[in-house]
């Protein structure tokens, strides 16, 4: 019974709480419906109020705009009668007076708001070296142009005084001595003869492996930080951090060797320095130099390298073009017309170029060989527009060949391999190649005077599809025999009665219509300048690096396919085929070269397609492109084993 009560009671209770909750819910819905519904009522009154202030804003507008149209219209209305007045007094002026000229009316210019910005252009400024068409000079730069070089030449000026100058690299140096300490380290085994044992040897003699040291300069943290104070602070704090210090490799006891530390120094300021050095060419002050830029640079820096202190000033120009050439073909392969400076300043070529000013090698003087005085600041304007450089930067190198053919006439007939492209022997030589081709005298190259580049061991086609792929020029000799060409015709000999001889009329006409003949196709045929010679003779010595692959792809890849396949390969072949036959070579079988040693070769990726990837990642791309393009090249895969053994021979 008592269980019962409580079941009971249990359920009243849980009955009683459900029914609290349910009218709690049933009130918090109640309360919901209430704020929605003024939050309805909010939204019309908002929505009322923001009708009523547009309409306000309408009428306004309105308002503003008849005033605005009245205002003109009585402007406009002044004006004609001012206009009438002045044409009127000006006739009476003129019937008044004894001449019968007038003069013109005056424009009238209406009043208008005055600006006072000028929207300032996405787009680079456009260079200066274009000539004014007026008067054939280059136009005056402008204010901004003007405020712009000279906070750039400042801001290069603070940079050079944050460098350490000659006098504080000699003390930087005294004081690194100073701190460092003297290590002692392994750098091998020598064996030395021991003391008489009597036995072993005929002489009784032993030897023992010895040691050898070599003592090496150290210094730890704390040395290096006394270094550091030795300079001034703006100048130590950018080489002189922890990090810096860490970044070297320590010994046991936490040192780290002097003369690296020192080597890192000079670096760093050397390239800083040439960092700087360039900056001062680059005009429009967006971290890149044009190709006309490089040219100033470098030729600004003929007379501070040892090396080419030799050199003929007449030969300037021409070194500047061939020294040039070699920065534009690798460090702008896409021929952009611009190279970074950071990327000129890191590249390996650059690094060629510098180490003219150390003919000896030494690094010392590396530091010293640029000096303060020497960072070129006023390059920004050393050459103008174009300087000695830019009449020559044309198709043709035009009449200064006739005196450098003078000049190098007895240049070195020596291979170009041996030198660095940099050097004065090596420029000359690739000059007298390019005179000794250049039969006619006219600047320019045609494909029969190229064709006896390198022994004339270059097939026909691949010179036809080097002339049709790379920007040639029209022949110089054009000008003039257009000339000659019209001033000829139309010369027929007269009778003695007045009337033209038929006979001779007919053959001076066919005669003429074969020389136009002749005439018009040396016209059109194009011609290769001195720097598209550069470019071929960079592909031919550097034929191994990626740069001088694409270059002879994009002649490689006639179909314009972005690969070389069967039939591609083939065509190339079969002309070096058929030039070693008329050689006096046997014949070559030319589907087994090309389908079981140069795909065997390169082993490319998708079979049956030798793509420019394929070829720069099989390292044997040069060799391919020797086979293709060059009997000679052929004939040295062809006979490789052989000439193999005559080294060894030789060796």
């Amino acid at each position: 019974m008592t269980s019962w009560v409580e079941a009971l009671k249990h359920y009243n209770q849980i009955y009683h709480q459900q029914q609290q909750q349910s009218d709690e819910f049933a009130e918090r819905r109640r309360q919901e419906k209430k704020e929605q519904e003024v939050l309805r009522e909010l939204r019309k009154i908002y929505r009322r109020k923001a009708e009523e202030r547009r309409k306000k804003k309408k009428e306004k507008q309105q308002q503003n705009g008849e005033e605005k149209t009245t205002n003109g219209t009585i402007a406009s209305s002044e004006r004609k009668q001012a206009a009438s007045s002045s044409n009127s007094s000006a006739s009476s002026s003129s019937s008044s007076s004894s001449s019968s000229s007038t003069a013109p009316d005056a424009p009238a210019c209406s009043a208008g708001i005055p600006r006072f910005y000028i929207k300032r252009s996405t787009s680079p400024p456009p260079p200066e070296d274009a000539l004014d068409n007026s008067n054939g000079m280059p136009p005056a730069p402008s204010l901004a142009t003007q405020l712009r070089r000279e906070a750039r030449t400042r801001y290069l000026e603070s940079r050079a005084e944050q460098l350490l100058d000659d006098r504080e690299l000699a003390m930087l140096w005294e004081t690194i001595q100073l701190h460092s300490v003297d290590t002692h380290t392994t750098t091998g085994q020598v064996v030395r003869a021991g003391d008489k044992s009597g036995g072993g040897s005929g002489n009784g003699s032993s030897s023992s492996p010895t040691s050898v040291f070599e003592i090496e300069k150290r210094l730890d943290y704390d040395s290096f930080l006394l270094i550091s104070q030795s300079l001034p602070y703006a100048k130590a704090v950018r080489y002189f951090k922890a990090s810096t210090f860490l970044s070297f490799p320590q010994d046991q006891h936490g040192r780290i060797s002097s003369r690296a530390l020192w080597r890192y120094l000079t670096r760093k300021i050397q390239l800083t320095r040439l960092r700087i050095s360039l900056a001062c060419y680059d005009d429009l002050g967006y971290g890149y130099l044009r190709e006309q830029d490089l040219e100033n640079y470098v030729y600004d820096q003929l007379g501070s390298l040892p090396p080419l202190l030799s050199l003929e000033r007449d030969f300037y120009p021409y070194y500047v073009f061939t020294a040039v050439r070699k920065f534009i073909f690798f460090l702008d392969p896409h021929r952009r017309g611009k190279l970074r400076i950071k990327h000129v300043v890191e590249s390996s070529i650059m690094a060629e170029f510098d180490s003219l000013r150390y003919p000896h090698g030494h690094n010392m003087g590396a530091t010293g060989g640029m000096g303060m005085g020497g960072l070129g600041m006023g390059g920004l304007g050393l050459m103008g527009s174009g300087g000695l450089l830019g009449g020559l930067g044309g198709g043709g190198l035009g009449g200064g060949l006739s005196s450098g053919m003078m000049m190098l006439g007895s240049a070195s007939k020596k291979g170009l391999g041996g030198a660095s492209w940099f050097s004065a022997q090596h420029t000359q030589d690739v000059y007298a190649i390019y005179l000794g081709l250049d039969t006619n005298q006219n600047g320019m190259l045609s494909k029969s005077e190229f064709a006896a580049y390198n022994g004339g061991n270059l097939t026909n086609i691949f010179i036809e599809g080097l002339f049709a792929t790379y920007r040639m020029y029209p022949s110089a000799s054009s000008s003039s025999s257009s000339s000659s060409n019209g001033n000829g015709e139309g010369s027929g000999e007269e009778g003695e009665d007045g009337t033209e001889d038929s006979t001779s009329s007919i053959n001076s006409t066919s005669s003429s219509s074969n020389t136009n003949s002749q005439q018009q196709q040396q016209q059109n045929e194009l011609e290769m300048d001195y720097k598209t010679f550069l470019d071929f003779v960079l592909a031919m010595e550097y034929k191994a690096t990626p740069a001088s692959i694409g270059y002879f792809f994009k002649i490689l890849d006639m179909k314009h396919q972005g690969y070389l396949d069967t039939f591609t390969l083939n065509y190339w072949f079969r002309a070096v085929s058929d030039k070693m036959v008329q050689l006096g070579h046997e014949p070559v079988d030319v589907a087994d070269v090309v389908a079981n040693e140069i795909f065997d070769m390169v082993c490319p990726r998708d079979p049956g397609r030798i793509t420019l990837q394929d070829l720069i990642a099989s390292r044997c791309g040069h060799t391919v492109i020797s086979i293709l393009i060059d009997v000679n090249g052929f004939w040295k895969y062809d006979n490789r084993e052989s000439l193999m053994h005559t080294d060894d021979d030789d060796n």
